[in-house]
């Protein structure tokens, strides 16, 4: 059960992580940003969305807008409108944007099938005719062979401000940080992998219902995995001003470490304080390496929190599946994107298949979870005979991301996520969903 778990947050981490790289910052007046439909793509296999969206806060202005591909050997690729065409080439020229222009996340472009290697979409604005740019964004995707297995690893440090029963009664909100690494070698592509273990990808402003397996020792479609020694632990280091402020190593599991697994987190009785996570920091984790794999180092700046304003988080404690949960938060202007997971247990066997309802929404400040997709989790988890059916867990966070390889280059890929964001844990007779 727990190697499950520990691997279900792998790759979540690796599901919602190319979104992270098309965040801007909070105070910008002019941006555009990329937006993906997948994190991840089977070589060959057509049909990778590209979305864009984009505002102007400030001043009317007149730009040349960009939208490129650079491909894993360094070539870049142009989005004219209708094609591709080799080099970096505006998309479109001299464009004038008014003051307060919005441009929702929209559709432009489908790729075709790509070989395998990991992509960067670019979007820009520039002063016209030029290349004097006055926003950049990007975002990454990686395409994996779709035969034969594949390694890949996550890092993942997250601080989420969480709402639970309170011992004397109510609720009470306290800060939960979490630091983790595992990395994996499968048997299966990329992509079979990932939906076995975290059920399928949801598309942009769109709600997905997952039910996983918990049964670790027999997982669909003959899945098989095994955790991979990097080392005895996996350093995590906080720096500001390019000076160390806080360092921790992670440490294997010792309880799974009797299992063949290794599973790196905090070690036992640790806790990382309040504001671990922030905007102000540069995060690095580092290994030596072990018998498995070689060393690796992996980066990654903080970002700022993301704080639900609606349903007010120290009473949220239950959800109607009659008419939908309605969100707000502080958005972003619609750049990047923002992450809802509603889920809970469903105890009809021996090991629990965990029931989830997965989102994408754009980060605008404001999203919707359907009704009709609350009573299909609702009917998901109430299957179960033990437990208390109906009870779930509430999250909705933004993430920021790296992707990093071993010092010898033995990863399909590896991915460092940094996840801030808020959620709301159930208790008996609480977070059950009203009619």
């Amino acid at each position: 059960m727990a190697v499950n778990v520990h691997l279900r947050g792998a790759l979540s981490a690796l599901a919602v992580a190319v979104a992270a790289a098309a965040s801007a910052p909070a105070q910008a007046e002019l941006a555009i940003a990329p937006l993906l439909s997948k994190t991840s793509i089977d070589a060959g296999k057509p049909g990778l969305e590209i979305s864009v969206s984009a505002f102007n806060s400030g001043a009317a202005a007149t730009v040349d807008v960009y939208l490129a591909v650079q491909a894993p050997n360094g070539d870049f690729y142009s989005f004219r409108g209708s094609d591709w065409v080799p080099g970096i080439k505006p998309w479109f020229n001299g464009i004038q944007l008014s003051r307060n222009f919005s441009y929702p996340p929209t559709r432009v472009a489908v790729l075709p099938g790509l070989g395998a290697g990991q992509y960067t979409v670019y979007t820009a604005f520039a002063r016209p005719g030029t290349l004097d740019l006055l926003h950049l964004s990007q975002g990454s995707f990686l395409v994996a062979s779709s035969s034969g297995g594949i390694r890949f690893g996550a890092l993942t440090l997250s601080e989420y401000q969480t709402a639970s029963p309170a011992a004397g009664g109510g609720r009470k909100v306290a800060s939960e940080v979490e630091a983790a690494g595992t990395f994996v070698k499968s048997n299966k592509s990329l992509e079979f992998t990932r939906e076995v273990l975290d059920g399928a990808e949801p598309p942009l402003g769109q709600c997905v219902l997952n039910k996983i397996s918990g049964n670790i020792f027999a997982l669909p479609g003959g899945l098989q995995y095994q955790t991979l020694d990097v080392g005895d632990a996996i350093t995590l280091k906080a720096a500001a001003g390019g000076a160390t402020v806080g360092s921790i190593d992670l440490v294997k599991d010792p309880d799974l470490v009797a299992f063949g697994q290794n599973i790196y987190g905090l070690p036992a009785g640790v806790t990382l304080p309040a504001g671990t996570v922030s905007r102000n920091l540069q995060y690095t984790f580092a290994a030596a390496g072990g018998s498995q794999l070689a060393g690796f180092s992996a980066s990654a700046a903080g970002l700022d929190a993301l704080q639900l304003t609606s349903p007010a988080l120290a009473t949220f404690d239950s959800i109607s599946s009659s008419s939908g949960l309605p969100l707000a938060w502080n958005g972003n202007r619609g750049i990047g994107e923002v992450f809802v997971s509603i889920s809970g247990s469903n105890f009809a066997t021996p090991f629990p298949d965990t029931c989830s309802l997965d989102c994408r929404f754009a980060d605008n400040g404001q999203a919707s979870v359907p009704a009709a997709k609350l009573q299909q989790l609702k009917a998901c988890v109430a299957e179960g005979r033990f437990g208390a059916p109906g009870q779930v867990e509430f999250s909705i966070s933004r993430n920021r991301y790296q992707f990093f390889n071993t010092t010898r280059n033995e990863l399909g890929f590896g991915v460092l996520l940094l996840e801030a964001g808020q959620s709301a844990l159930a208790a008996e007779g609480q977070h059950r969903f009203k009619q």
